[in-house]
């Protein structure tokens, strides 16, 4: 399988990760406009980009370029829903590493959630739905996080 060709979706008892789309902006707007997640998210390699979205606009914009980045092939970023019907509280970023040094061939997982999700029990769950299929979905031989 591969993740830009067919993007799986993960399911849990609480959450459900599935690929992006326009209409989890206002709910994103809350898990990158929240100055308590903002120390979690990484964003290395990132040109500069901290992820901190303050307008609909913004986060809009956002969301466009990771559409973008998904078909090309560039990254996949899924939306995590909590599906106790509390919308959208993060996302998943998944991508494999090209490089020339000991990454090379890694998958990157990058999780950015809403503050009040930032739980050992809430992230363990999200980690556990994904990072079975990682090797598949990526071709990855192993996996870099920002956890």
């Amino acid at each position: 399988m591969n993740i830009y060709s067919i993007c799986p979706t993960f399911e849990s008892e609480k959450f459900t990760v599935r690929l992006l789309r326009d209409e989890d902006c206002d709910d994103l707007l809350k898990v990158y406009s929240d100055k308590n997640a903002l120390p979690f998210f990484n964003s290395d390699n990132c040109n500069g980009d901290i992820f901190f979205y303050a307008t609909k606009e913004k986060m809009s914009e956002t969301i466009g370029f990771w559409k973008t980045a998904y078909d090309n092939g560039w990254f996949a970023r899924l939306s995590i829903v909590d599906r106790s019907g509390s919308g959208v509280i993060g996302t998943v970023e998944l991508c494999l590493r090209v490089s020339e040094d000991a990454f090379n061939h890694m998958g990157i997982l990058r999780v950015d959630v809403r503050s009040d999700y930032e739980r050992e029990d809430f992230l363990y769950e999200i980690f556990s739905l994904i990072t079975p299929e990682l090797e598949e979905i990526l071709g990855c031989k192993g996996v870099l996080t920002n956890r």
